[in-house]
């Protein structure tokens, strides 16, 4: 049997309570067919995979693992706060293989062959001011450059309104000699935006919010010379920051840049590990700057947001979902809404079979509209959840 993956997205989850959870559980009757389908593994250990579930899920009161307590923990959805109980989800890396009529346009293609390449879809979109000039067709549809992006290695597909990023499977694989050569093939100077980020002191972590980026992005400029290195160069017991990034034009949502104390970069924006010695000086002024120009966060920003409840209600296009389940006080939870409008929500209804009563795991990732009847943003998925062994299980 495989052992779960357990990602800590909110707070942090004792050891016990992780045994416990990745202890087998008896074998479940599912309602639905489930299908396995490898999901590729991201380049940098700390970086949160949309496939591996994980949240604090409530357990009745009385199969409380010891040391947690019904005052519960405030969750944070954006700027919308919950007041939830602790516990936590057992996930694995799998997903509904779709059939072909509820796939999306992306999954419908999400390798593609053009110009004697290989190219895989981000899954990201970019806006069309981005675009530059037309590249040729795939299978009718427009292939566009992006502005400052080499078209060796990422190129746009205009399919269905959208245009979504293609990466070359090979271009990634050359790394740049030098950070200078990195910088210029990406135009990181206009693509790169540092705002969020952590610092790892051992296992000490502090969430932070930068004001200004500008100081970091121009010394990051003057690392020119810095050198590609190995992932073994690499120290991991070092203090360092991570910054969170997202670029429309780079195809990355929640990708990560480290910076480290004794002088290295590394990041896996550009799918592998890339990693430069930028120097102890040059990564000393930069820690030095980010936590002197920051405000601290309380909260830490998952790569996605997660929220459970129980489906109370499926009508006019909607899925409506309550959250007493999850609460402290259950007289506090509150009723929330997704739109069916999108295909990978509509299929989970019609196809996968989600309906009222069943306990579920929502995947979005835009907030949540309050003053629109709590409308879920950017729904990416609703999951059916199972009570397993004193926690909650999404199967396979």
């Amino acid at each position: 049997m495989k052992i779960p993956k357990f990602v800590q997205t909110l707070g942090q989850i004792d050891d016990d309570l992780i045994a416990a959870a990745a202890a087998p559980a008896a074998p479940k009757t599912l309602k639905r067919p489930w299908v396995k389908w490898t999901v590729l593994a991201a380049s940098l250990a700390l970086v949160i995979l949309a496939g591996a579930i994980a949240l604090p899920m409530m357990l009745p009161d009385d199969v409380l693992p010891e040391g947690y307590y019904p005052t519960g923990k405030v969750i944070s959805f954006g700027d919308m706060k919950r007041h939830y109980k602790y516990a936590s989800v057992q996930g694995t890396e799998s997903a509904i293989e779709w059939p072909n009529e509820y796939q999306t346009v992306q999954e419908k293609h999400r390798y593609i062959l053009w110009n004697f390449q290989g190219y895989d879809c981000s899954g990201n979109t970019v806006e069309v001011r981005h675009l530059g000039e037309k590249l040729g067709n795939y299978l009718g549809f427009e292939v566009r450059q992006i502005q400052g992006m080499p078209k060796q290695n990422i190129i746009a597909l205009g399919m269905e309104g959208e245009w979504y990023v293609y990466k070359s499977r090979d271009g990634f694989l050359d790394k740049p000699a030098t950070f200078g050569e990195l910088y210029d093939l990406y135009s990181l100077s206009e693509v790169l935006e540092l705002e969020d980020y952590s610092e790892h002191k051992g296992r000490e972590e502090q969430y932070y919010s930068l004001t200004d980026d500008a100081y970091v992005l121009d010394m990051l400029a003057d690392c020119r010379d810095a050198r590609v290195c190995s992932d073994d160069e690499w120290n991991r017991d070092s203090r360092y920051l991570s910054f969170s990034v997202t670029s429309d034009r780079l195809g990355v949502y929640r990708k990560v840049l480290y910076i480290s104390e004794d002088g290295y970069l590394k990041t896996n924006v550009f799918e592998y590990a890339y990693v430069y010695e930028i120097g102890t000086e040059a990564a000393g002024k930069i820690i030095d700057y980010a936590l002197a120009n920051s405000t601290k966060k309380t909260t830490y920003e998952p790569y996605e947001y997660m929220l459970a409840g129980t489906v109370v209600e499926i009508k006019d296009g909607f899925v409506y979902i309550d959250d007493s389940v999850m609460c402290v006080k259950p007289d506090e939870g509150m009723v929330f809404r997704v739109s069916m409008e999108d295909i990978r929500i509509r299929r989970c209804i019609e196809y996968a079979g989600v309906g009222v009563g069943d306990l579920v795991v929502v995947t979005f990732r835009g907030g949540i509209a309050v003053e629109d009847g709590n409308l879920i943003l950017d729904a990416r998925s609703i999951d059916e959840g199972v009570w397993v062994d004193g926690g909650v299980a999404v199967p396979e």
